[in-house]
């Protein structure tokens, strides 16, 4: 049995696609790995606002920004300013908040990553969590915009 998790992007989608999306796609929870989920032009995905809006749509929440995010605060994560993916990898938190995925995928929670970026090739969504969990065996699918569903495959 393959085990996959979906991904999605705020991008610049209404609240209520977002969630007629997330619907459309039988989503369970929806985990939140933005480093800072906060937006100045789009109040309704500021972390509290949008908790309110899938609790009120019968969806889960989950924060794991704090181990899954893409942008550290510890400049010991970066290198020349920018994200240093591998890095990140080999911190403590960043495996916990892997280990907490793999097992909401292996009791078939049917959960969506959730960032800012709405192209996922340009996320760490897909460049680092993404591929980090299609290296231990799981599918990751990507909700676009239009509700449909992505699935890039990668050789590694």
């Amino acid at each position: 049995m393959t085990y996959s998790i979906l991904t999605i992007g705020v991008g610049n989608q209404s609240i209520q696609n977002f969630i007629s999306n997330l619907q459309k796609n039988k989503v369970q929870a929806v985990i939140d790995i933005r480093s800072k989920p906060y937006s100045r032009y789009r109040p309704d995905f500021n972390r509290k606002a949008l908790e309110q809006h899938l609790l009120a749509s019968k969806i889960g929440y989950k924060f794991q920004g704090d181990k899954l995010g893409g942008l550290p605060n510890n400049p010991e994560l970066q290198t020349n300013g920018e994200p240093d993916y591998n890095k990140i990898r080999k911190t403590i938190s960043y495996q916990q908040g892997l280990d907490y995925l793999e097992k909401g995928i292996e009791f078939n929670c049917r959960m969506a990553l959730l960032c800012a970026c709405s192209d996922y090739t340009k996320c760490h969504r897909y460049n680092l969590v993404g591929m980090d969990l299609e290296r231990k065996g799981y599918e990751v699918i990507h909700i676009q915009r239009n509700g449909e569903l992505t699935q890039d495959r990668r050789l590694f």
